[in-house]
């Protein structure tokens, strides 16, 4: 299985993710902002980020700019519930600034395995070619 890095800071989401990708059967590690996901990126080598978007120090899309340029080998998902834009927004600038799938909150257990399965396992994986979204925003 995989080793997948979880960037939070809801609590509540965070144990409901880490659980959901342990219960799989892959190695998680999971942080509350973006500062010490990036740390954890350089310290465990994840296979995989599930970024939330809207989160402290620094934010999601900031997170996912600086896994493209210093670990672009890294496939990410980023996540979000909305915020102070349209509720999809968000996402859409996650997929352009390269993550490579998006779910939007409140994530179910089933969509995030299948969109984990997908880009790890799936022909994209092997190609190296980005998938346009693991799930299109509801």
């Amino acid at each position: 299985m995989a080793n997948i890095l979880v960037i939070e800071d809801d609590p509540g989401v965070r144990r409901v993710l880490l659980s959901t990708l342990q219960y799989a059967g892959h190695v998680v590690h999971a942080v509350d902002n973006g500062r010490d996901g990036l740390r954890a990126v350089c310290e465990r080598a994840p296979d995989l980020v599930v970024t939330d978007i809207v989160m402290p120090e620094p934010d999601g899309l900031q997170v996912i700019e600086a896994l493209k340029r210093d670990h672009p080998h890294i496939r990410i998902i980023a996540i979000s519930g909305g915020g102070m834009i349209c509720r999809t927004a968000y996402l859409e600038l996650a997929h352009l600034l390269g993550a490579h799938g998006t779910l939007q909150k409140p994530v179910l257990p089933s969509d995030l395995l299948y969109a984990v399965s997908e880009l790890l396992e799936g022909p994209q994986a092997e190609s190296g070619t980005d998938t346009a979204q693991a799930e299109q925003p509801r």
